[in-house]
């Protein structure tokens, strides 16, 4: 089955040999807890593989999921969106930060982790780190969506 742009992701991020590794959807209102994989499986089933991450982001969380070979998606990590985003902009904590502008940031963040250009260690490295993201990130490069031409 080849990988279609119907549901492609807000931002895709490869590893150094440009394999997918992470595909993630941003949202600027908050998903409650049932919906999130439900809304993962209708968004990347298509696109995402056994071995890759998806995650769903929304002001007040970024919750990972492992791609598993039964095709569908299983919990792996949760960052808290704040405390990632107000790294790149002190205000994040304390104003809304809007879906576009959210989803830049966590562009950035994501680059951060693969380059390193802001800091040692990005927020969340060690929780990716656990989760063996972080390394599948590090020189690699993060892509966000491209519209179709269809």
């Amino acid at each position: 089955m080849s990988r279609t742009t119907s549901h492609f992701p807000d931002i895709a991020a490869y590893d150094a040999e440009d394999r997918p590794v992470l595909f993630l959807d941003v949202k600027g209102y908050r998903i409650a807890g049932d919906d999130v994989r439900d809304e993962l499986l209708t968004k990347f089933s298509d696109v995402a593989r056994p071995g890759e991450f998806v995650a769903i982001a929304d002001p007040e969380r970024v919750i990972f999921y492992r791609w598993g070979s039964d095709g569908h998606p299983h919990a792996a990590a949760e960052l808290k969106t704040p405390d990632i985003l107000s790294h790149y902009e002190a205000d994040a904590a304390r104003t809304e930060i809007f879906e576009y502008y959210m989803s830049i940031l966590l562009e950035g963040w994501l680059r951060d982790l693969a380059l390193h250009w802001k800091s040692a260690s990005p927020p969340g490295q060690d929780v990716l780190e656990q989760i063996g993201l972080a390394g599948r990130l590090r020189n690699g490069f993060v892509q966000p969506n491209v519209a179709s031409d269809d």
